[in-house]
């Protein structure tokens, strides 16, 4: 049988897990265009990605994304 977790959610919501996993997220993607800009203002951006989580106001933007395939020549 699963196990259930419970009440985690604001355990391991913090100011800090965030900054880690933005942190762990830009590895590889450090000198792109749109990290570069999320850099410049970092602290602004996941004090309101925080406060939106906390409050439980957060909602995703829709993802979207488009397959491309070459060609053989």
């Amino acid at each position: 049988m699963p196990k259930t977790l419970r009440n985690v959610y604001d355990k391991y919501l913090s100011y800090e897990n965030l900054m880690k996993a933005h942190y762990e997220s830009r590895k590889s993607k450090r000198c792109k265009k749109d990290i570069i800009l999320f850099e410049l203002k970092q602290e602004d951006y996941i004090k309101y990605l925080y406060e939106q989580l906390k409050n439980m106001t957060y909602k995703h933007r829709r993802i979207y994304y488009f397959l491309y395939k070459r060609t053989k020549a």
